[in-house]
């Protein structure tokens, strides 16, 4: 939050912990706390913003398709370093600390749809499906599974009764229904 302006601390802290927009720069600044200070790739990471939410899918991603050299590879192409300037080592830990991020950002999203669900069926009685916008759904790799991973760790065999659906232009689709629901005559 310090690292924010003025006018954004301490205020939307869900979603600082959860949407695209945020994820990146928390792994960065967590990066920055652990790479040697002489570390080309530290200095990489002085500039906020230096690493988007969409690097950390990708780094997953390579992570998971061809292993740590292919990470190291892939921030020496992103951010602009020399090759060789990152160590498997700091791969690694870039790969550790993204899956940390991102699945602490799952996690969190399962719970407030858990106990969104719980209020209106508290028995996990009926399906459900849950329409979910955004680009970290739709783009992030992995994070509908990881999300669908919360669920099960929070609800075991209830976490069957939900579906995660996506929608694009989710705030103009919840309008279009709020406002039919509230022009509909009462019955």
């Amino acid at each position: 939050d310090a690292q924010l302006p003025a006018e954004e601390r301490g205020i939307q802290r869900f979603e600082k912990m959860v949407s695209g927009k945020y994820l990146g720069e928390l792994l960065r600044v967590v990066l920055q706390d652990v790479i040697g200070q002489d570390r080309p790739l530290r200095t990489a990471l002085d500039t906020p913003g230096s690493l988007p939410t969409s690097l950390m899918s990708e780094i997953e991603q390579a992570f998971s398709e061809q292993g740590h050299e292919a990470v190291a590879r892939l921030l020496e192409t992103r951010l602009s370093l020399q090759q060789g300037d990152v160590s498997t080592e700091e791969a690694q830990v870039a790969v550790q600390l993204s899956t940390t991020v991102s699945t602490r950002a799952a996690h969190l999203i399962a719970s407030a749809l858990a106990a969104t669900v719980r209020l209106v069926d508290p028995e996990f009685t009926r399906p459900h499906t849950v329409a979910v916008d955004g680009s970290v759904f739709e783009h992030y790799w992995s994070m509908p599974q990881r999300i669908q991973e919360g669920l099960r760790l929070l609800l075991g065999d209830a976490a069957e009764h939900i579906h995660l659906k996506l929608v694009r232009d989710g705030s103009g689709v919840g309008a279009a229904i709020a406002a039919a629901i509230a022009t509909t005559p009462p019955r």
